[in-house]
């Protein structure tokens, strides 16, 4: 038996490929904690069984030991000669609660399974945690000891999910006939729940462990979780039902909106492994090292681990947040992650092309349109390290207003945020008959204020036709509307979505007689661009002693250029584009059930390329291009694909809309130095 003093770490293979797995020895609740290691090769076939513990740090260590023994359990009266750690408090306790009175347990912890003081180990270690998770026979969250309100919180759960089906996508849920839920989804003040149900559920919501970065993939790469509060257990799928419910069907007058929000990011669903997404719902989550908003986020986007990071924490975070935004636009050759910039927020040593991902930012960032017109482009490097692109310049911005839509208060009501839309409303809104693209100021003005969501873009049956929309606005937002119609609930649709507590903008107009709302600190001077491959146009600052060089701003909605109308101009009389559910868009002529993929805009194909709408996977090769490009439902549209006839080469994306597809297609290009 080695001797006593500071337990010292036997180090791992240099490879990287093994971990520590730790036996918790059995023992009562008030016993002494004892623990033994062993090394496991991920290489095995037949690996040791074991679980994980999902838990926070939480506060600094505690004075109290926990032995380590190094070769075969000994006699108690020689714990005097045991190595030991010192374990956080919380740490501490969860061994204690989660210990088997009679049988050992075999269990993986970061904070003593790795060696955090050698960063070597450290970053190849975290490199392996979605496989060590992924791995394990459950992960165990571990929430804290039981308090007062423990066990109503977990009896409303279970009741509540009881009467819960979530949708195929996981993205909404509905309410079983004549359930406990579905009374409080129809008539919530008939229901059984007291406002003390709804508090305790709060309470256990706004546990530490929910606001910690790290749990998203500890929980979202488990294939089973459970999760302990003191010896109360509750499984996590039941909390899944009720955290969505929460979020889409009742009032949550009881319930922080970004902690519904930062809850509901654990559960994935259909569209939610973007990497816009992801980092997006990171940023309203704690972690002490800002670096970790892109390692602990590794294996939880398909975005992420295409780009193939590794763990490095001798970076910088300006350093590793600016190297995974080359890899991402390199990759994927598109500027969406242009829409998380914010200059206002931006730490002096990031450029302005950088996200700072550990910022909190509003949903508005989170909207991903067609202003590019799915077009695709890389960065170009110049001195310095900054980067060119290529779009257009769409107008200069004159006229900022002081009122912004505050973001996420629970308190804020439909009243206050209405109240922001009358200071927005320009003077001429209802004298001014033409609007750059179409329409009147008035038509863009409703759009703006939902952010375009209308039902002959989304195809959702919840969200409001234009004319409905319009309508809704004349009747019961407009400064001199009634205002009690607020509560008609013909008006419900449009309401609910101008109405949103996710979103922060700001309003403005520019020179060329455009609106728009943008959730960063836009001002006058600054210039919209639409950037190929970004979805939503790019408001751009010029900077002073630097010809032709910009510093991005963020995002914005522009009424007007939303579907690739400054770039191949607007779309032909009668032609909607149409969000598809999987995330694409198509195109329709109004009265017609027949979508397309292609856009009615485009120019002929260059005579070495085919369009291929069949499946790109037959084994057999491509067809001879007759495929058909139009069908009756969009759910049956196939991903397009193209295939070039001198090299053979097969590509998911359409050669007409990158860089040299653009200006062979006669497109003029406007080059931007981003600083």
């Amino acid at each position: 038996m080695e001797g006593g003093g500071q337990f010292v770490y036997h180090a791992l293979d240099p490879s990287g490929n093994t971990i520590r797995l730790l036996t918790l020895l059995p023992g009562q609740f008030s016993d002494k904690v004892h623990l033994s290691f062993t090394h496991e090769s991920f290489q095995d076939e037949k690996r040791t069984p074991y679980e994980c513990i999902s838990y926070t740090w939480g506060e600094p260590q505690t004075p109290e030991k926990v032995y380590i023994w190094q070769k075969s359990p000994a006699n108690v009266s020689n714990v005097d000669s045991l190595q030991f750690l010192h374990p956080r408090i919380n740490l501490l306790t969860a061994l204690k609660y989660i210990r088997l009175a009679d049988t050992p347990r075999v269990i993986w912890v970061d904070a003593i399974c790795i060696d955090q003081d050698n960063i070597t180990e450290r970053s190849q270690q975290v490199a392996h945690m979605g496989q060590i998770y992924n791995y394990a026979a459950q992960v165990l969250v571990w929430l804290g000891p039981e308090d007062e309100s423990t066990s109503m919180a977990l009896e409303t759960i279970e009741r509540l999910s009881a009467g819960i089906l979530l949708t195929e996508d996981h993205r909404n849920c509905k309410t079983i006939p004549r359930s406990e839920a579905e009374v409080v989804e129809r008539r919530f003040n008939e229901s059984k729940f007291t406002p003390q149900h709804w508090k305790s559920l709060n309470q256990l919501i706004r546990r530490p462990w929910f606001e910690r970065l790290w749990i998203r993939q500890e929980v979202q790469l488990a294939s089973k979780v459970l999760v302990r509060c003191g010896y109360a257990e509750i499984e996590w799928g039941k909390i899944e039902k009720v955290i969505i419910f929460v979020e889409q069907k009742i009032n949550r007058v009881y319930f922080r909106v970004e902690d519904i929000l930062r809850c509901r990011s654990l559960f994935p669903y259909i569209g939610s492994d973007s990497l816009t997404y992801t980092l997006h719902r990171s940023s309203f989550c704690k972690c002490s090292d800002h670096r970790d908003m892109v390692y602990a986020n590794l294996s939880t986007s398909s975005e992420m681990k295409a780009l193939q990071i590794k763990p490095n924490y001798n970076f910088t975070t300006a350093k590793i947040f600016k190297y995974m935004t080359y890899k991402y636009v390199q990759h994927f050759k598109n500027l969406e992650l242009f829409r998380l910039c914010d200059l206002k927020n931006l730490p002096r040593d990031f450029k302005s092309f950088v996200p700072n991902f550990a910022t909190q930012k509003p949903d508005s960032r989170l909207f991903s349109v067609y202003a590019h017109a799915g077009t695709r482009q890389s960065f170009v490097d110049t001195e310095g390290g900054n980067v060119k692109v290529k779009g257009r310049k769409v107008a200069k911005i004159q006229g900022v207003s002081t009122a912004q839509k505050p973001l996420v208060k629970n308190t804020l009501s439909h009243t206050d945020i209405i109240k922001t839309y009358h200071q927005w409303e320009p003077e001429d809104l209802m004298t001014c008959t033409t609007y750059p693209q179409g329409g009147t100021l008035l038509d863009a003005f409703v759009m703006i204020l939902s952010n375009g969501f209308c039902k002959e873009t989304y195809h959702l049956s919840h969200l409001p036709t234009i004319q409905e929309s319009k309508e809704s606005f004349l009747a019961a937002i407009w400064s001199r509307a009634d205002a009690s119609q607020i509560k008609n609930s013909k008006f419900k649709p449009y309401l609910g979505e101008v109405t949103s507590d996710r979103r922060s903008e700001i309003f403005f107009q520019t020179v060329e007689g455009y609106i728009g709302a943008s959730p960063t600190d836009v001002q006058d001077g600054d210039i919209i661009s639409v950037l190929v491959g970004a979805s939503v146009p790019i408001v751009l600052r010029p900077v002073t002693d630097h010809q032709d060089a910009y510093q991005v701003v963020g995002p914005c909605f522009l009424q007007g250029v939303m579907f690739g109308e400054f770039l191949l101009g607007p779309l032909p009389d009668d032609w909607l584009c149409v969000r598809h559910d999987y995330r694409r868009w198509y195109f329709r002529q109004q009265g017609s059930e027949n979508r397309i993929w292609e856009d009615p805009r485009l120019w002929p194909m260059p005579s070495h390329w085919q369009a291929h709408f069949c499946d790109f996977d037959d084994s057999n090769g491509p067809c001879d291009g007759s495929c058909e490009l139009k069908y009756e439902k969009a759910a049956q549209l196939i991903n397009p694909w193209f295939f070039n006839t001198q090299s053979k080469e097969r590509s998911e994306y359409d050669p007409r809309l990158d860089l040299q597809g653009l200006e062979a297609g006669g497109i003029e290009l406007e080059s931007f130095t981003l600083v």
